[in-house]
């Protein structure tokens, strides 16, 4: 994201958008008044964006093999 809050591409407000409607569901309580199991931000952030390409994951480049080992 710009210093101005615009998105540098499209490709980054479609994972932006689909990160905030990840999050938001994952951190629903349940209909039994329960608490949700913790959010795990780089799971979601995975789904996202679609998960690997080439063998890199999109805003992570080459550094994607240390964060996601087993798909990389």
């Amino acid at each position: 994201m710009k210093k101005d809050g615009t998105f540098v591409d499209a490709k980054s407000k479609q994972v932006n958008d689909r990160m905030e409607e990840l999050v938001s569901s994952a951190s629903h309580s349940l209909d039994d008044g329960s608490q949700p199991p913790p959010v795990d931000i780089d799971t979601l952030y995975f789904e996202a964006v679609g998960g690997e390409k080439r063998r890199r994951v999109y805003g992570l480049g080459s550094r994607a093999a240390s964060i996601y080992p087993s798909s990389c």
